[in-house]
């Protein structure tokens, strides 16, 4: 049997259903500048920081403030029927929260709500909708429905079929889907 040519930099597999000329590949020293330069941002990215971004911090405090302050309010006025109500009050307030803040706290939310007897079970049971009914959610720099200013999709074998705030999901050309697409 013979190995595939291309296999040792860029096949999965011996035998792969393609075989890529690395020198046809228009994109490869693009591809080999991306990567330089992405090398170069890690010691950047990675270093420790003073603070905490400032921006960031506020927004968090924001968000969950705006949650709990309410809440807080409602509690002391007496306004919750038993300890329950106000509980499952507070849950849906965090969970609306951690969804306007965005992925890392709807992952945090998902952590929540695997936490039956850790944590009040209203809280773990409003949790439970961050794990598959999160709202589909704009990502800052995306194109609308996944395009390019072309009228292709940016990448032609993947193709967006929803992308939520908890998880995006793509699908190949011709596959079966299990959801319907919207």
């Amino acid at each position: 049997m013979v190995n595939s040519p291309d296999c040792s930099w860029a096949a999965f597999t011996d035998e792969g259903p393609w075989v890529l000329a690395r020198d046809e590949i228009r994109w490869i020293r693009l591809a080999e500048t991306l990567r330089r330069d992405a090398r170069a941002e890690v010691p950047v990215l990675t270093a420790p920081q003073r603070f905490p971004p400032g921006a960031r911090v506020g927004t968090v405090v924001r968000r969950l403030g705006g949650a709990l302050v309410p809440w807080l309010v409602d509690k002391r006025r007496g306004r919750f029927e038993s300890s329950e109500a106000s509980r499952a009050d507070i849950s849906r307030r965090f969970r609306l929260a951690a969804e306007a803040l965005g992925p890392t706290y709807i992952k945090l939310g998902q952590i929540i709500s695997s936490g039956e007897g850790l944590f009040p079970p209203e809280l773990v049971g409003e949790f439970k909708k961050c794990r598959d009914q999160v709202p589909p959610r704009a990502v800052r720099g995306d194109p609308p429905h996944g395009r390019t200013g072309s009228r292709r999709p940016p990448v032609r074998h993947l193709r967006v079929v929803r992308r939520s705030a908890a998880g995006g999901r793509f699908d190949r050309p011709g596959a079966r889907r299990s959801t319907p697409q919207r």
